[in-house]
């Protein structure tokens, strides 16, 4: 019965020695997925053809077409150890048709993200999940 108990106590003192609580921040980990949620709205019918890019350096790395208002934001993409937090942004395109013109609308990432600190840069980011997810909240797409 004392084995037993002992050996019980020993694994789990092991266990728990084995067990760390790793803080992934960018110092030791600066790969990671950048998550970008938020809800998307536009107060005319002739706004048309929505799409949402999500962009590293001005380059189209993943995108999604919006066509119920609203609509939920979901775009992800990998960040590698080159790019930096700031050379992502969300840009939102779109047609209105019954005037014929394009129209834009960007998010800078993190500074346009609701659940983070303005002054977040590379060197203070502190993931506790292993990614990054940036709320955009709800964006607006007011025609002009």
């Amino acid at each position: 019965m004392f084995l037993k108990l002992f050996t019980a106590f020993t694994i789990i003192l092991i266990s728990r020695s084995l067990t760390t609580n790793v803080d992934i921040s960018l110092e030791n980990n600066k790969e990671f997925n950048v998550i970008v949620e938020g809800t998307l709205s536009w107060n005319d019918q002739n706004v048309k053809n929505v799409k949402g890019e999500l962009q590293k350096n001005d380059k189209t790395v993943t995108s999604a077409k919006y066509e119920q208002n609203p609509s939920t934001i979901y775009l992800t993409a990998y960040k590698y150890t080159t790019d930096s937090l700031d050379a992502f942004s969300v840009k939102f395109g779109y047609d209105v048709a019954d005037s014929g013109l394009q129209g834009e609308l960007v998010k800078k990432i993190p500074e346009n993200c609701i659940n983070v600190n303005s002054d977040v840069n590379d060197e203070t980011l502190n993931l506790k999940d292993g990614d990054f997810t940036c709320n955009l909240g709800y964006v607006y797409i007011a025609k002009n």
